[in-house]
């Protein structure tokens, strides 16, 4: 598999509503010109939709916001084709893939995509924004928890996390095993809009993304903060969550919290400051 596959060179029917431009590497980057969320993800929530109905949402009625490569916008749904990409590659779903290829070999008993193997009384409620706090299908639901959603349906602790943020550091390798090449850590972990010719230069500077992982970006409300090097990189979960980790210190920070992200992110960049001028 190449990054500047067409998607549907896997993905044959994603050529609907003139999405066949579409390189795999926009998907990666949020450059992809697909919407974060599907027009009626509401109704197929409210419907309790199996995973693979997203799927052939995005695929067959999803309308590109922009031409592929020409803009930055966060897509929830290219995450959703990623996973849909590697389903098809490997034979198997992907929750299913990320037990066999990453959370089995790292010893991650408490980390699963969707809920379904982990112990019910140990998962944490996260605070329900106004709007979907109604019905059966938010974030606390049975529904939602089980459907383990690439986009936002990740479950795990810090202790476990902190291995993740260990195996990115160690450029792949959790002791005498390689998990992931070094040469695609360093591909995640660099800034990918550079390679996108068609790219706004204001946008490719102040706005970096790796492979998944966004580098930080000061000059934003919602960065990883003002005190971590150049090179951090990181995420954030709509629950309230924020991962970031600097291979200039050899350091990372996990703040898991169960406020949305769109009422706390301010905040988490200033809790970031806090642990960062206290690092050493």
């Amino acid at each position: 598999m190449s990054l500047t596959d067409h998607v549907t060179d896997y993905i044959p029917e994603f050529a609907a509503h003139h999405k066949d431009p579409t390189l795999v590497v926009h998907l990666f980057t949020h450059t992809s010109g697909l919407p974060d969320m599907l027009a009626n993800n509401v109704e197929l929530r409210r419907q309790h939709a199996p995973l693979a109905r997203f799927v052939e949402c995005t695929i067959h009625d999803a309308v590109p916001l922009f031409a592929p490569g020409t803009n930055v916008s966060y897509q929830s749904m290219g995450t959703l084709i990623v996973a849909e990409i590697v389903r098809r590659i490997t034979g198997r779903p992907f929750a299913e893939f990320l037990e066999q290829e990453l959370f089995g070999p790292l010893g991650l008993a408490s980390t699963a995509l969707g809920s379904g193997r982990l112990d019910p009384a140990r998962l944490v409620s996260v605070r329900l924004p106004a709007d979907s706090a109604d019905g059966d299908f938010h974030w606390n639901s049975p529904y939602w928890r089980q459907l383990g959603s690439p986009w936002g349906g990740l479950f795990s602790t810090p202790d476990d996390f902190a291995v993740i943020c260990q195996l990115m550091l160690a450029g792949g390798t959790l002791g005498d095993a390689r998990i992931v090449s070094a040469a695609t850590i360093e591909r995640m972990t660099t800034n990918r809009l550079d390679e996108l010719p068609d790219l706004p230069e204001p946008l490719r500077r102040t706005q970096p993304w790796g492979l998944g992982w966004r580098l930080n970006h000061p000059a934003g409300t919602d960065s990883f903060g003002n005190l971590v090097s150049g090179r951090t990189y990181g995420h954030w979960g709509a629950t309230g969550t924020m991962c970031w980790i600097d291979p200039d210190r050899q350091a990372f920070c996990l703040l898991f919290t169960t406020t949305p992200l769109a009422q706390s992110l301010g905040k988490l960049a200033r809790l970031s400051n806090v642990v960062a001028s206290a690092m050493i």
